[in-house]
């Protein structure tokens, strides 16, 4: 009997042990997955809303210039560029230099706009970017510029439209730090 007793003893330490470590081996699991995720979508989020920004950036490039203007540089920019809160912007832009005035090239834009914020045209008298309130943001090839004259930025805010737009919140670059 006395046998017979340890093997059940023995048995049940087994049954008591196994739990115990799949209890360990899946919470470890469980934590590991989250990371992964947590890492996932720390790295694969800020690299897709670069993306769209960079779609932004190609779309104005792409577009052709009017008649007696020049492409001097471009940018864009993702984060939180305006206002307060944790929403993230999507920012293009091209520096150009034109003999046309900033009514005429807003005429010629305007025919591309598919929205209020396509094509956008701001006379630019610094080398700073002032429509991006948060951040320092300019173009190079004006940091040396005296006179401004003729120098315009065409630009457009865009907006995230993917299966991952509901995950821009976790973009450090909405933080405000």
């Amino acid at each position: 009997m006395s046998k017979i007793t340890t093997v059940i003893r023995v048995l049940k330490l087994a049954k008591y042990l196994d739990v115990k470590y799949l209890k360990r081996a899946f919470i470890l699991t469980l934590f590991y997955n989250i990371l992964k995720v947590i890492c996932l979508v720390g790295i694969l989020v800020p690299l897709h809303n670069s993306y769209v920004a960079n779609q932004i950036e190609n779309d104005l490039l792409e577009t052709p210039l009017p008649e007696n203007t020049v492409f001097i540089e471009s940018i864009n920019a993702t984060g939180k560029l305006t206002g307060s809160g944790s929403n993230i912007n999507f920012f293009g832009g091209m520096l150009i230099k034109s003999e046309l005035t900033e009514d005429e090239l807003n005429q010629y834009y305007s025919k591309l706009r598919e929205d209020r914020n396509d094509y956008l045209i701001e006379s630019q008298d610094t080398a700073e970017i002032s429509v991006i309130e948060n951040g320092d943001y300019s173009f190079e090839h004006l940091e040396n510029t005296v006179d401004f004259n003729n120098y315009y930025l065409v630009y457009s805010w865009g907006s995230d439209e993917s299966v991952l737009q509901n995950f821009n919140r976790f973009d450090f670059r909405t933080l405000n730090l």
